[in-house]
């Protein structure tokens, strides 16, 4: 019988117990193998040093006849840099065969970069420690920095070992982050470290074979044989260089429409075509081309008959604003497929190469500004102006859903949704546990009245969990989604409803929808005003601006400020119980002239929160802004708005971000923390970098609040977190 390394852990444990120093030759001589370690104590003061344990493993490994220990090497150097200084020194690394070395002796003193022949042998890297409290550090930077320099195979592995007896099992599919050898063992999250699940560990007899391994490491990279496997997730510095390339395209071709909506379109085919992977539907993407297929009537005609097939399919599962109209159609001539227009089928052919060639899916990815970066680089620059549309960046939408924390089955909205990030960021929250789980969205709505904006929204809820959210195309203000589902041709106006509730005067099926939720950020500010009689002209009609309270608290105005109007549209669009955030001019919720508004806000709502945001906040426009966050009573809670009560206030310095433009693209690139002294930007223990934002401390700081004041704010703080509070603001 084959020993176990836990036997063989013992026999070396009882053999050399008394060993004073460990040296390259020892490793020669006692395990057969290729060392480049320098000549090491076996104890310190804390006792067995790490070269012991490195010892213990490789010596094991030779033992248990794990491999052959000609392929095994301890402390491989690895250059970095382009002068190779500081090198990566992986405690071991195990090679496919024996022939690594001589390629390593050829090597090792002629250059510093690493041949890519040798690189692709890197079977498995092993990393050692003494102390199990460096484990996250050893995994997350050496670990990974080592499995990185194994390229284009399918499957590279990592060991982790230190003085107990079980390990940490890794292993890195193409270009992917590392992850558990043993999926269940990965936990579902957004960071990394919380995803390996450090402090569950393998135990020994969970090491793979050696054989097992050698048959996943072959390369593999045929592009219609592609799947998750073997390629990455869209990443920042990634995208970057795509949008570079989309934008030379863009500037090359005569297309036939705006190159957003192809765009969108195009963006929409492929993570529909890579859900279907997902779902084990089929086994790999079909959303590539090949040489062959790039020119010739023949090949011309496979790729389009399957590009046409991701077009049945896609539309299917997403009926709503993308495909109505689809930007690109193929019609039947002669039995062939046509393009309805030659440089949009370009344009096509040149967004499947570029992902084709940086080997990138979408599902996955961290990218969470996807969306508002396709829009700030492609959209219409007259309608953006025209229309003012400054969208709320990802990390204050991120930071405004914690604060909120929408759970499972709530009903959540945002009535005038733009390209929908609060409803992407409140689904990937509400989901945060299970993203790949592909779970529905129909509790979602989305309200604008730009139809080519929601194309855009679409797409945005498509790459951040679901298409499915319910999404029109109406003015929120003057328009009503009902709760039979009606929103066009509605008459909302005083003859029918009654102004303190908008219910329907005398039929319920008319009823206005109401949410549990409404995450919004309005226009408001002045050269946005609805016009309500101002030298005759009415944005919308006269009897319905008079179901609007506010606008009988400013005494009849000609014309009043939107971001108000859609205050009222929040509060009376939310369920009692309900609970909202708004970002508003920060003259709204300041200066004597709203004053009014603001008193009947308060007889209305319960005020939780108030966040003031810095004027840089939204890039495009200078506008100091409020948030909002404010709780319905129930009936039976009224008295709560007549007590007085504290209200949480932050002011916000430091956002995170910038908004910058190169080489024709505009991106939102993160600032970091830097050392006042050093001036260099300061990471964490792991080696992350540090953004320089307020957002966390603000999460924190209002999950402390809220523990604070539990018992003053009993009925709010159960409706806003319940059980799940600690876990997620933690």
């Amino acid at each position: 019988m084959q020993m176990q390394l836990v036997e063989a852990f013992r026999e070396f444990e009882a053999k050399y117990k008394s060993l004073k120093r460990i040296t390259a030759t020892w490793y020669k001589t006692q395990c057969g193998v290729f060392s480049n370690n320098k000549d090491s104590n076996t104890k310190n003061k804390n006792g067995y040093s790490e070269e012991w344990y490195r010892a213990r493993m490789v010596w094991s490994l030779v033992k248990t006849n794990y491999c052959d220990p000609e392929n095994i090497c301890v402390e491989f150097s690895i250059p970095k840099g382009s002068k190779g200084a500081n090198p990566l020194k992986p405690d071991l690394v195990i090679f496919t065969d024996a022939d690594w070395k001589k390629e390593y002796n050829h090597w090792k003193d002629k250059d510093t970069k690493l041949p890519e022949s040798l690189a692709k042998k890197m079977l498995l890297v092993g990393e050692a420690k003494s102390n199990v409290n460096e484990v996250t550090s050893a995994v997350t930077v050496q670990m990974s920095e080592a499995m990185n320099s194994a390229v284009e195979c399918k499957e590279v592995y990592g060991l982790y070992f230190d003085c107990l007896d079980d390990i940490l099992l890794f292993k890195k599919v193409g270009n992917h982050s590392i992850q558990r050898y043993y999926e269940k063992m990965q936990k579902e999250g957004t960071d990394e470290i919380e995803t390996l699940n450090l402090s569950y560990r393998d135990t020994l007899q969970k090491m793979p074979k050696f054989e097992d391994l050698l048959e996943h490491n072959q390369p593999f990279d045929m592009v219609n044989r592609r799947n998750f496997e073997n390629t990455q997730s869209l990443r920042e510095e990634s995208f970057s260089e795509i949008l570079e390339s989309i934008n030379r395209t863009v500037d090359r071709l005569g297309l036939s429409r705006d190159a957003q909506d192809l765009i969108v379109e195009f963006l929409t085919l492929k993570v529909a075509d890579e859900k279907e992977v997902l779902r084990h539907q089929k086994e790999y993407f079909d959303f590539y081309i090949l040489d062959e297929e790039r020119n010739g009537l023949f090949g011309n005609q496979i790729f389009r008959n399957r590009i046409n097939e991701i077009y049945k399919r896609t539309k299917i599962e997403y009926s709503g604003t993308i495909f109505n109209p689809p930007a690109l159609t193929y019609t039947e001539k002669n039995n062939n497929l046509i393009p309805s227009h030659p440089d949009d089928e370009k344009m096509l052919i040149s967004i499947i190469s570029i992902f084709q060639e940086k080997k990138i899916a979408i599902i996955g990815s961290r990218h969470t500004g996807f969306n508002q970066i396709i829009f700030n680089n492609f959209g219409n620059n007259i309608e953006k102006a025209k229309e003012k549309q400054f969208f709320t960046p990802v990390p204050v939408v991120e930071a405004i859903v914690k604060l909120i924390n929408p759970q499972k089955g709530e009903k959540i909205c945002d009535p005038c949704s733009g390209i929908c990030d609060f409803l992407a960021m409140a689904f990937r929250h509400v989901n945060r546990e299970n993203l790949s789980g592909l779970m529905a969205a129909s509790d979602y709505y989305g309200f604008d009245k730009d139809n080519k904006i929601l194309k855009l929204a679409e797409l945005n809820l498509v790459l951040n969990g679901d298409g499915n959210a319910v999404i029109r195309n109406m003015n929120s203000i003057d328009h009503k989604l009902l709760v039979n589902g009606q929103y066009k041709n509605i008459k909302f106006d005083i003859d029918d409803y009654n102004i303190e509730d908008w219910s329907n005067k005398n039929d319920e099926s008319l009823n206005v929808q109401k949410f549990d939720v409404i995450l919004t950020n309005p226009p408001f500010g002045r050269g946005r005003d609805l016009q309500t009689g101002k030298k005759g002209k009415w944005d919308i009609s006269k009897k319905t601006i008079q179901l609007y309270e506010v606008w009988h608290q400013k005494n009849k105005p000609n014309s009043i400020d939107m971001g108000v109007i859609f205050l009222e549209n929040a509060v009376k669009l939310l369920n009692e119980g309900g609970r909202m955030a708004i970002v508003l001019s920060n003259s709204i919720a300041s200066i004597k002239d709203w004053e009014c508004v603001r008193e009947w806000l308060i007889s209305r709502m319960r005020i939780v929160a108030l966040i003031d945001l810095p004027a840089n906040t939204f890039g495009q426009t200078g506008v100091a802004t409020t948030v909002v966050i404010a709780y319905k009573p129930r009936k039976n809670e009224i008295n709560i708005l007549n007590d007085d009560y504290e209200v949480f206030v932050k002011e916000i310095e430091h956002i995170g971000y910038s908004v910058k433009e190169k080489n024709k693209v505009i991106d939102m690139p993160p600032n970091y923390l830097i050392d006042e002294t050093t001036y260099e930007i300061v990471c964490d223990e792991n080696g992350k970098k540090q953004i320089l934002s307020d957002f966390p401390e603000l999460v924190s700081s209002f999950a402390n609040w809220l523990e604070n004041n539990k018992y003053i704010y009993q009925e709010i703080y159960r409706a806003f977190h319940g059980d799940s509070f600690q876990k997620w603001s933690s």
